[in-house]
Order: C-alpha cells, then structure tokens, then sequence
C-alpha cells in the first residue's frame, strides 16, 4: 500500500504543471531544469535499451566519436561527469566490446580511450533510434529561441554556486 501511495505521489508531482512564466525562485528555476533534463534522460535511456545501454553510455560514445582517441581523465571533461562514474563506464563498455582501452602514445602511465568499430556501429544505431527525441524538442523552439536557450544553459553552468566566504579584513 505505502508503495502505492508513493508511487502515485510520485506521479501526481511528475505530472504537476510548470510554474508560470513570472518570476521564478531559485527553486522553481532548479525544479524545471530537473524536470527538463530527467524528461530528456528517461527518452533516451528508453531509445538505448534495446541495444542494452544507457543514457548516459551513449553520451561517453558520442564524445569519444568527436574526439577520438582520448585519456579517461580527458573524457570526465569531455562529458561533465566524474573519475569513478567514467571509470566505470568505460569498463562496461570495453566489456562490451564497444571501445578499448591502450596506453597513451606519449605518456606512459596514461590510459587512452577510443571507439572500436563496434562501438561505432552501435552508436550509430542509438543515433537513429535518438533522432526523433531530438528533432521533437527542436520543433519546439525556433532556431534564434534554440541558440538563445543553450547560451542561457552554458551561462547557467559557468555560475559558482559555491563561492568562497568573504574573509574579514583586519584593519
């Protein structure tokens, strides 16, 4: 029952309306940018099941198709995430034979990461089943909202939400 409850809890919030377009508190902002990006997560982790991966695999691919042959330290940059997160990861996938692990040409103790042909085989296959998640919330905005929209997110991640405590000047 206590599992029924909750999960239709769960619901009712899911489905609650976005706040209006008036000033937003901080947590309005933080609960539809949460809203937008589990939105996002969930398509594509459904895109991705059938080829037995993840959202967040998909992402690792697609960067390691751009950028080639990278260090796994390059790659936690490469996709905002972090050293275990990746590290982890990345032995799923060599697992799977979707990309491999070498040494780095110039520095010994580091570890490159690239795509086997494999893994480009299945992430072309993810970018078909993706497409149409994409094409979906571009059809949304024109392309001037769209490139006003991804500069307001960069902005957003550039915001030092932590910042140092002012230190007291001795006089």
């Amino acid at each position: 029952m206590i599992q029924s409850l909750l999960s239709s809890s769960l619901k009712d919030i899911a489905s609650m309306p976005s706040p209006s377009l008036g000033v937003l508190s901080g947590h309005e902002l933080s609960m539809a940018l949460r809203r937008a990006y589990l939105r996002l997560h969930r398509q594509t982790n459904a895109a991705c099941s059938d080829e037995n991966l993840t959202a967040d695999q998909f992402v690792l691919l697609n960067a390691l198709k751009s950028a080639g042959k990278v260090t796994q330290a390059e790659l936690v940059l490469l996709i905002n995430s972090d050293a275990n997160t990746v590290s982890a990861m990345v032995r799923r996938l060599q697992k799977k034979e979707l990309l491999q692990r070498s040494r780095h040409e110039k520095d010994n103790r580091a570890i490159a990461v690239s795509l086997t042909p494999a893994g480009l085989q299945h992430l072309e296959i993810l970018e078909e089943r993706t497409a149409h998640i994409r094409r979906d919330m571009e059809a949304e905005f024109s392309r001037q909202e769209l490139d006003q929209l991804v500069d307001l997110l960069n902005r957003l991640t550039e915001v030092d939400t932590n910042p140092r405590q002012p230190q007291e000047h001795l006089d």
